[in-house]
């Protein structure tokens, strides 16, 4: 298992000057960006993280950048997180469910963003890749790869590793698994009472070679040495209002999938379901339904209506009260409201 450095760094958030009054003017230009992704609404109040980055409209898809936050409605509406390290690498979002902190994965390194503090912490140091909070907000979830394979393998499944969960407050190993045959993408969630993950594994070598990104979807209980295969051919997993969601293929149709609860089956809710990748933010009630290429769309994890969203959003979340944020370029916009 390769080794972790595990670091505390106090570090403060600097502001860029701004104003926006959010009933008056639902809309925030990032300074010095051009692309912004990750879009991550917390679960209180007018704020949504983001990752800023200074290239046009990436073409791998992935998030990447420099994290920042944006406060619709305050004086100093944009936010830029400072990090010890310069490099702008993928970046994850885990919000906690009081909104008061959020975890944060840039360049392989993991922090602790303390949102009224405007503080961060450097958590772990070294390379990991996906994240996820438990429910009661005291454990995380991630890989720690063994083995990089070489370029020309998919983008999506390309590395060995090991499934570890970490206790925050020690920041001690729970319990890990390794995974021999790889492991796929940065998916990776926690089930509702907090005592299983699911992640998408690789079994088929011919699937790394093919670039299409489908993987097996496992579950792995604490405390078991090895996991459950829940389905095969998956491309996206997720959580919302409890449950896990995750896309999976049949032959070549695409559906999307309910479990709600960790004995339950998986139950088929949308079929054929045009899109590849799912994102959840802080609200959890709301999942961003989209891929690369794609339009977008809102799944309400209550209703499991699917909504479509502007054309012109290139990433989307969507906020407690059901207002959805978009993204287009450098700027932030509110570009309608999801009912309740």
């Amino acid at each position: 298992m390769p080794k972790r450095r595990v670091l505390f760094v106090s570090i403060i958030l600097s502001a860029a000057a701004g104003f926006c009054a959010f009933a008056q003017t639902p809309s925030l230009r990032v300074p010095n960006a051009k692309h912004l992704s990750g879009l991550s609404a917390s679960p209180i109040g007018h704020s949504v993280l983001f990752y800023s980055s200074t290239v046009k409209n990436p073409s791998d898809g992935f998030t990447r950048g420099k994290p920042a936050l944006a406060k619709f409605g305050s004086a100093e509406p944009i936010q830029f997180v400072s990090l010890p390290s310069k490099k702008e690498g993928l970046g994850i979002i885990a919000w906690s469910h009081d909104g008061n902190t959020a975890y944060l994965q840039t360049g392989n390194d993991v922090y602790h963003l303390d949102i009224a503090a405007n503080t961060t912490s450097l958590l772990i140091n070294g390379e990991t890749v996906g994240l996820a909070l438990s429910p009661d907000g005291s454990r995380l979830a991630l890989w720690e790869p063994t083995l990089q394979l070489p370029q020309y393998f998919s983008w999506r499944v390309n590395r060995e590793g090991v499934l570890v969960v970490l206790d925050i407050a020690s920041m001690q190993t729970l319990w890990t698994w390794e995974m021999s045959a790889g492991f796929g993408d940065n998916d990776l969630e926690f089930s509702s009472d907090g005592n299983s993950v699911y992640a998408r594994t690789c079994c088929q070598s011919s699937w790394i070679m093919e670039g299409e990104g489908r993987s097996d979807l496992k579950r792995f209980d604490l405390k078991e040495s090895s996991g459950h295969r829940i389905a095969k051919d998956c491309v996206a997993v997720t959580s919302g209002n409890g449950q896990v969601y995750f896309v999976a293929y049949e032959e070549k149709t695409s559906a999307l999938y309910r479990i709600a609860s960790r004995d339950a089956a998986p139950e088929k809710l949308i079929s054929p379901f045009p899109f590849d990748g799912l994102q959840s933010s802080g609200t959890q009630r709301w999942i961003v339904a989209g891929g690369r290429g794609k339009k977008i769309a809102i799944l309400d994890s209550k209703t499991h209506k699917l909504s479509d969203v502007d054309p012109s959003c290139e990433n989307a979340t969507v906020l407690p009260d059901g207002s959805v944020v978009c993204s287009r370029g450098a700027e932030l916009f509110i570009s309608g409201h999801l009912s309740q």
